[in-house]
């Protein structure tokens, strides 16, 4: 399985809300396994984007889009989302280059992962805590209850509301 995320574009921003969005951008670029950096063909990319071409890791693979508009830059894969062009030889790409991962991917997303541990350590604590104070024991059993909560909603063996509601709104499911 190969997860994509489509983060804010790189570009001079003084709008406070893009600048947030772009630095949220930058960090699920520095947790990535492998960033491509979109470039509309016959635009010179901004400097932070060449900046980003330089980095070992993750490592960028630079994508020339609409290439259907103008001749895309050589050397590179491009593609059109108009004409399909490309998209075949980019899927072959990504697919190549998963396989050669030499770490198993994981379903989940990182930052999933991390806010249900993150969750489950906050109950654990207040569970050793409530041991030490001898709290009464219902009060443990919550916390312990809550701790096992984040850890089923993160391996999916847990269905909130919320990820049904989710699915729902993806998808048309007859009667």
């Amino acid at each position: 399985p190969v997860e994509l995320i489509d983060t804010a574009g790189l570009r001079p921003s003084t709008d406070f809300i893009e600048s947030l969005s772009q630095s949220l951008g930058r960090g699920q670029a520095e947790q990535a396994d492998l960033v491509l950096l979109c470039l509309e063909g016959g635009v010179v990319s901004v400097a932070e984007e060449s900046a980003l071409l330089e980095r070992k890791q993750p490592p960028v693979q630079a994508l020339a889009t609409k290439s259907d508009l103008s001749a895309p830059p050589p050397g590179g894969p491009a593609v059109s989302v108009v004409t399909g062009e490309g998209l075949a030889e980019l899927r072959d790409l990504l697919g190549e280059w998963a396989r050669n991962l030499s770490q198993p991917m994981l379903a989940p997303s990182l930052s999933r992962c991390r806010h249900h541990v993150e969750g489950c350590l906050k109950n654990l604590r207040q569970a050793h805590s409530l041991v030490l104070f001898e709290e009464p024991a219902e009060l443990l059993a919550l916390e312990l209850r809550e701790a096992l909560q984040q850890l089923g909603e993160m391996v999916g063996a847990v269905y909130t509301d919320d990820l049904l509601d989710r699915i729902f709104s993806r998808f048309c499911i007859g009667k």
